[in-house]
């Protein structure tokens, strides 16, 4: 397991209490403190573990996950309240039950007022109140995580749909499963289902083999098979189903093992694309910038379960490339990048220069006020400064031919010189010089983007050991640039000091043996 440190936004003053969600994503992180940006009070936060990013503010001074559902339990110190609980999903509150101080008295009251109570308390309740909110259907409905405002419109003998999982046969690249799902009635059949592997996400075809067998039944007993992922030698199933009522069921969670053990893969890649082809001024536009940063992550994301353990990507195209989202993305890796991982940068779009430094020309660009509109290539460099990632490829692929005058735009040489000082961190330009990075139809990228995309796909493989390093891309990629452009365009590399050029960035699947039985990273 890989431990993490987040950077937290707030300043705590009390000692943490810590809870996880059943499917250990999430962090409860009790702990009365302040926003460093807000200066504004808080208790409780729900954490991603993956990020360090605050999902949810609670407000709640004592609370945990509750195992096994989709609440919270908990109260508040200063106001004396009872007992809790609230949905985990959303924060909202669903009951609080009530105690007195006679004995064996008990309410439970709902969010919206419904409640059950034990035979003393009814016998002195108004009747009134009894006949507009003593509804025990709504409480028992409330218990099980139906939402509070589905309750009073359900069926006297509604359940939540039911969902079981259980395995028939494994074998080392797939597990078959026995899903067995049942509605209330007839006249409620299943709306939807979610299937997911929480190690790696599922192909789409698995989920929608699945929801064939499942969907317009009330009541369904079929078999699935789930392959399991690359490199790992455990998974994690879990589906859920919904009925026509929308409302969801508990989820059924099983968890397999390989029958024979598999060298894990334990290394990560975090992948940061930006591209704009689409400006806000469209005299700027370019054609295939917002596609090779789309197309060049799919193919590192792709590499998760063969290269790498896991991939996790952030892709910032057209009116998403801000000089805002940009920013979130570079935090981002400093945020998630350790020491043990990899991470993999690629810009592409317009580079300029201004009077104050080089500039990368982001959606909102404009070269009348590129101090405001742009991104100052020295963020960048100290952005990327900051990032604990082992090593980090930087793929610029920022210097077009355009509206803009020569002296305007910025040379890959400007641009990378910027870049080079920072240790762990290697520059992989598009072209030298003066020269343009060129596009054309024909090749549905950018000259330099086909060329990764060749050298990841397998024709960088120089050496046929079925893995791609690094210098083998750069090799690659340089030689194809170079003879897909006519010698027009020459990408170039800075420096090579500091940085492990052996390192795999591109395993090729085997073809001699089931899928997901891979050999470790190098």
């Amino acid at each position: 397991m890989q431990s993490c440190t987040f950077d937290l936004p707030y300043d705590s003053y009390c000692n943490c209490d810590l809870s996880f969600s059943d499917d250990g994503r999430h962090l409860l992180v009790n702990s009365q403190g302040t926003w460093r940006d807000t200066r504004q009070e808080f208790s409780s936060v729900i954490l991603d573990v993956e990020t360090g990013e605050v999902v949810r503010q609670l407000g709640v001074d004592q609370c945990r996950f509750v195992p096994e559902s989709k609440f919270l339990a908990g109260f508040n110190n200063d106001e004396r309240t009872p007992l809790q609980l609230w949905d985990a999903t959303t924060g909202t509150p669903v009951l609080q039950f009530v105690t007195f101080a006679t004995e064996r008295a008990w309410a439970t009251v709902t969010a919206d007022s419904d409640f059950q109570a034990s035979d003393n308390v009814l016998g002195v309740t108004d009747d009134r109140v009894k006949q507009a909110y003593h509804h025990p259907q709504s409480v028992r409905h409330a218990l099980t995580g139906i939402p509070l405002d589905k309750l009073r419109d359900l069926p006297q003998q509604y359940h939540r749909p039911q969902v079981s999982l259980k395995p028939t046969s494994l074998s080392q690249a797939n597990a078959t499963l026995e899903v067995k799902i049942e509605t209330s009635s007839l006249e409620n059949s299943i709306q939807g289902i979610e299937l997911t592997r929480l190690e790696r996400e599922l192909d789409s075809e698995v989920i929608a083999s699945a929801e064939a067998q499942i969907v317009g039944r009330t009541s369904v007993t079929t078999s699935i098979q789930i392959p399991f992922p690359p490199g790992k030698n455990e998974m994690t199933v879990r589906i859920v189903a919904t009925d026509t009522i929308e409302v969801a069921g508990q989820p059924a969670i099983l968890k397999l093992k390989r029958p024979e053990h598999v060298d894990e893969l334990a290394g990560r890649l975090f992948v940061l694309t930006v591209g704009v082809s689409q400006y806000k001024f469209p005299e700027y536009n370019l054609t295939y910038a917002a596609t090779d940063a789309k197309t060049l992550a799919t193919a590192l994301k792709n590499q998760e379960g063969l290269a790498f353990g896991e991939v996790h990507t952030q892709v910032y195209t057209d009116d998403k490339a801000t000089i805002e989202n940009v920013r979130i993305g570079l935090e981002w890796l400093q945020r998630v990048a350790t020491e043990h991982d990899v991470a993999v940068v690629f810009f592409s779009g317009h580079g300029l220069k201004g009077r104050r430094g080089l500039y990368y020309v982001t959606h909102e660009g404009d070269t009348e006020a590129i101090q405001y509109t742009c991104l100052n290539w020295e963020d960048i460099a100290m952005s990327l400064q900051k990032t604990n990632a082992k090593q980090t490829l930087f793929l610029s692929d920022a210097c077009h031919a355009g509206a803009f005058a020569e002296t305007q735009l910025a040379t890959q040489a400007d641009l990378a010189r910027q870049l080079l000082e920072i240790d762990r961190v290697l520059v992989f330009a598009s072209s030298k010089g003066e020269e343009f990075s060129l596009e054309r139809p024909d090749w549905g990228h950018g000259a330099f983007t086909k060329a990764l995309l060749e050298a990841l796909g397998g024709q960088g493989d120089t050496n046929t050991d079925s893995s791609i390093s690094i210098m083998e891309l750069i090799e690659y990629t340089k030689d194809r640039v170079t003879s897909l452009t006519g010698h027009q365009q020459h990408p170039y590399l800075p420096k090579t000091s500091g940085f492990d050029g052996k390192l795999t960035i591109s395993r090729l699947p085997s073809k001699s043996r089931e899928p997901g039985l891979t050999s470790g990273s190098d």
